[in-house]
């Protein structure tokens, strides 16, 4: 199936911005030693596939299977990321519903840049870009299935009874 130019620009910018999370991920863990939290894991857990799964649906140039699998993986971690900014900002006065590893806390901010802007928020804004990137995937597979022909049955014979005369 062909894609159309904005598909395309939406395979390339989640492309990259898939790749520039894994890489950033990578580069904080391991050249800058931040330990990732439990949930800085399960964040990593949704965006490393994605890194695979949009560039590998733009070389196959199928608009439809890049929404469905990459979908699962933005949604959930987008709403993980969204929930670790919010412990992060101090919005769960009790300090959260899912509990976290005491000696790494979920809560700590190991960036604090302008006052809000930390890891997981930077995970949010990457899962957001992912998911309004995969919008004109998902309007494109609504079409297609929409715009298919109907199934072709085969043709009826017209069939007559015969009147016997006896």
């Amino acid at each position: 199936m062909k894609l159309t130019i904005t598909q395309r620009v939406a395979l390339w910018i989640g492309s990259i911005q898939a790749w520039a999370a894994l890489l950033g991920s990578l580069y904080l863990s391991n050249v800058l030693y931040f330990p990732p939290c439990d949930l800085c894991w399960l964040q990593r857990i949704c965006f490393y596939p994605l890194a695979w799964i949009i560039p590998v649906s733009l070389a196959r140039k199928d608009a439809r299977s890049g929404f469905i699998y990459a979908l699962p993986f933005a949604a959930i971690g987008w709403l993980l990321s969204l929930y670790q900014s919010l412990l992060q900002w101090g919005a769960f006065a009790n300090g959260g519903i899912i509990p976290c590893n005491l000696d790494n806390p979920c809560s700590v901010k190991q960036i604090n840049i302008f006052g809000f802007v930390t890891i997981p928020f930077l995970s949010f804004l990457g899962f957001t870009v992912i998911l309004l990137c995969l919008i004109p995937l998902a309007r494109r597979s609504h079409r297609a299935v929409a715009a298919a022909p109907p199934a072709r049955t085969p043709a009826r014979r017209a069939t007559t009874k015969r009147r016997s005369t006896r």
